[in-house]
């Protein structure tokens, strides 16, 4: 587009739209955009896809999809290492 179709394209707008409709314009487009983000979001959330669960484990296992499993054998705790499903501290 060169500088004669743009000045062209640009009265054409401005002979249509005050500055005030424009504001208005712009404020509306604001708000619907908001309200479909809003929307989106919260079909995401009525899906339920992304629920993370929480249990508590003891020292020596760990939480996967909401159940406890044993840590391996020489996972660090809190006291020292794992064996055997207890926390043993270090030698």
């Amino acid at each position: 587009m060169d500088a004669s179709q743009l000045n062209t394209a640009t009265q054409r707008v401005s002979g249509l739209l005050t500055r005030r409709r424009g504001l208005g314009l712009l404020a509306a487009l604001g708000v619907s955009l908001a309200l479909e983000v809003d929307a989106v979001n919260a079909r995401k959330r009525k899906k339920g896809g992304n629920k993370k669960r929480f249990c508590k484990c003891a020292a020596c296992s760990r939480c996967v999809n909401g159940k406890c499993q044993p840590a391996g054998d020489g996972t660090t705790c809190s006291t020292g290492v794992c064996i055997s499903g207890t926390c043993e501290p270090m030698s």
